[in-house]
């Protein structure tokens, strides 16, 4: 969409508790400048409480849909060898005020606050891969466009934890609401609430430096009003062979969407102990380990919603039928850098081997 794209971004602290940033760029693609800036103030109250004041304007390249696993930027890779492009975009435009409530626990956190951005449809501009194999740019679908104005709350434990490819076990809680309504400057009235679950719980041989254990990733919601094609919920996929925990490893190069959405990962790993049971040493001493792992996802839209986006944009969201199932082992710890994984579909048939970042923890 961008083409190229060339920019800087500069952060200062213009006084005390007070930052400061400006940033900004160029697209080749559709010859446009993208901007912005924000002021933040932190004060404290006293007994561990205190207080995040934010303002911000951009204006920008958006994608259409969030990911928790993947960033734009590690679909530039895949791009360039010729696959389609994960994600959809679309221009941003407009102002941020926000609240952030700091607690005497700094693993809890609660966001609040009101936005207003002008919402603008793009074309994609570019086909060009690495290998010529000249293929047609995938439909970069129309969003519903005008002022999008919201009001928004934040909350979680264990918020700032980033996302990890699955490397490490993750104890993360957050859930997220937001609210439109023309009442407050825009042309939308919907209501979003959304929330995710990542856990690690140790399970067998619990005196061993490395137990075994559980992971699963929990995440989903629900919606009310007329959602905005660009406010659809998601259940990741892999991306192209690349298949990192908490997605789906038989859904490939896009993920699920919808205006009511769920979608569960969980895998066990039981470490070197099938290996030492079977006695292969050498996988043993490589310090190899078996992980069994599942997943299902189901997304809901309704038939009016589907009708109508066909018949404004033809654009036909990709949504389970009706729910994904799929199971698999993984060889863990190859090389000490990489999982393969082979995961069969239930609810129907296929079967792929892809790859992941090792679980160590």
């Amino acid at each position: 969409m961008d083409e190229l794209y060339a920019g800087a971004r500069y952060e200062v602290e213009v006084a005390d508790d007070v930052d400061l940033q400006l940033g900004g760029g160029y697209s080749t693609g559709y010859r446009s400048w993208s901007y912005g800036g924000g002021l933040a103030y932190a004060f404290s109250w006293g007994k561990g409480f205190g207080q995040r004041l934010s303002a911000s304007w951009r204006a920008g390249t958006a994608t259409r849909f969030d990911s928790f696993v993947y960033h734009p930027y590690m679909t530039l890779l895949p791009n360039v060898m010729g696959y389609r492009n994960y994600f959809d975009y679309y221009r941003s435009e407009g102002l941020e005020l926000s609240t952030t409530l700091q607690l005497p626990r700094r693993d809890l956190s609660l966001r609040a606050g009101w936005r207003s951005r002008e919402h603008r449809s793009l074309e994609a501009n570019s086909a060009w891969d690495l290998f010529g194999r000249g293929n047609t740019a995938r439909y970069n679908p129309p969003v519903d466009e005008g002022r999008l104005a919201s009001v928004f709350l934040e909350a979680g434990y264990n918020r700032n934890e980033g996302y990890n490819f699955g490397i490490t076990g993750m104890n993360r809680i957050e859930v997220g609401l937001e609210h439109a309504h023309p009442s407050l400057g825009g042309d939308f009235s919907f209501t979003r609430l959304q929330g995710r679950i990542d856990w690690n719980f140790p399970t067998f041989l619990q005196r061993r430096l490395f137990p075994n254990t559980l992971d699963f990733s929990l995440a989903g919601g629900t919606s009310a009003g007329e959602l905005p094609l660009q406010r659809m919920g998601t259940v990741d996929g892999s991306l192209g062979w690349f298949s990192p925990f908490g997605t789906l490893k038989t859904l490939r190069h896009r993920p699920y969407e919808g205006e009511h959405w769920l979608g569960l990962t969980a895998e066990h790993n039981f470490r070197t102990v099938p290996f030492e049971l079977l006695g292969l040493r050498p996988l043993v001493q490589r310090h190899w380990s078996l992980i069994v792992f599942g997943g299902a996802a189901r997304t809901w839209i309704s038939d009016r919603r589907r009708a109508e986006l066909e018949s404004a944009y033809g654009f036909r969201p990709v949504t389970t039928s009706p729910v994904h199932f799929e199971a698999g082992i993984s060889l863990n710890g190859i090389l000490g850098l990489f999982r393969v994984d082979f995961a069969r579909r239930l609810d129907e048939p296929a079967f792929m081997i892809s790859l992941g970042a090792t679980r160590f923890f």
